[in-house]
């Protein structure tokens, strides 16, 4: 299978291998497996702004999208964030399901508090959620008052 970049992919073979390499990670999967891996949740996410084009098959590059700084992302490119997004959450998936019902818990103590989680439980990428942080539109919630 040969990713696309634009149509099933952001980032390249290489770029994962590259990414992966400058941080002492060493794959064991095929690398096109761990990226669509990355892209489904990816793609799952809800973004700020809105596609550039409706017809686009990935949910980036988007228009509308105004980091924290004030400056809005190009809307004719994908941010560098997201191709290392997907760089960083495929290492994950080589080492734990990214998209799942949440991690198991096999043991716990109250007292001076100790998890331990099940063999093969998902665990969340805390780097990735950090890089997609920016980019993610807010959860909606509502307050309830009583008159």
């Amino acid at each position: 299978m040969a990713l696309v970049v634009g149509t099933d992919t952001y980032a390249t073979d290489d770029q994962l291998e590259a990414y992966a390499l400058a941080r002492g990670i060493t794959l064991t999967g095929d690398a096109e497996v761990l990226l669509v891996k990355a892209m489904d949740y990816l793609e799952s996410r809800t973004y700020k702004g809105e596609k550039t084009d409706d017809d686009q098959p990935l949910q980036w590059p988007r228009s509308g999208v105004y980091l924290s700084n004030g400056n809005a992302t190009p809307s004719d490119t994908v941010p560098a964030d997201i191709v290392n997004a997907q760089c960083q959450l495929a290492c994950d998936a080589d080492r734990f399901e990214l998209i799942g019902s949440g991690a198991s818990v096999k043991s716990k103590t109250v007292g001076d508090v100790s998890v331990t989680y099940a063999d093969g439980s998902r665990q969340f990428s805390v780097l990735a959620g950090n890089i997609l942080a920016p980019y993610l539109a807010a959860a909606g919630f509502s307050w309830v008052t009583r008159a």
